[in-house]
């Protein structure tokens, strides 16, 4: 809101927020202090066997060199402009330089355009995947599946793997991205729950 700054955001453990802090619950801790919950975070888990990407869309692992565009596509799928587009660009190009990062385009078509973008991370034998977006007109229940199964079809090409993610559900505000559908995962476990708040502190 106009006149107010946004100050760091709290994630709270699904058990945590149970528990009483000191003499009152966790949730009216940080109530007084001016936090509201804006989102539930899920930490979904699960193996994904081999299996072929739909006609017409595929995984491109990103080259460095391509960060650019990598970020501006997370950006835009996000719904980050300005100041918090040019944050990420600085991020994501030092993460471009990490060895256990990979950064994907899924490309559509003939022409290869880049219709969205995901990361992941392996570490331990488990591949985390991270910042997937569809950018534009690409957004859509068809392009999403497709994107899923192009990044299933590339992961799994050795064989069996064990995957996980995070879905967000916003409380104040529509998710500007698509985050991976459980119906499209029915064999995935939620294995961690957090709850976010935030708090608006006033600029004066």
């Amino acid at each position: 809101a106009e006149g107010e700054r946004r100050a760091s955001d709290v994630y709270v453990e699904e058990e945590l927020e149970q528990e009483r802090l000191e003499t009152e619950p966790v949730e009216d801790a940080l109530s007084a202090r001016g936090f509201v919950r804006v989102s539930a975070n899920m930490t979904t888990a699960g193996e994904w066997t081999p299996r072929e990407a739909l006609a017409g869309l595929h995984a491109r692992e990103a080259r460095p060199d391509e960060h650019a565009l990598w970020s501006a596509l997370y950006s835009e799928g996000f719904g980050r402009t300005g100041r918090d587009a040019q944050l990420d660009l600085a991020r994501w190009e030092l993460s471009f330089g990490s060895a256990s990062v990979k950064h994907w385009f899924f490309v559509r078509g003939e022409g290869e355009e880049e219709v969205g973008v995901c990361q992941t991370c392996e570490a331990g034998g488990v591949i985390g995947i991270y910042s997937f977006t569809l950018a534009g007109a690409s957004r859509g229940s068809r392009t999403l599946i497709a994107a899923i199964r192009a990044l299933r079809a590339r992961l799994t090409e050795s064989g069996n793997v064990t995957v996980y993610f995070e879905r967000a559900k916003r409380k104040r505000a529509r998710l500007p991205h698509h985050p991976v559908s459980p119906r499209l995962t029915p064999d995935f476990k939620i294995i961690r729950v957090t709850t976010g708040y935030r708090r608006l502190l006033d600029r004066h």
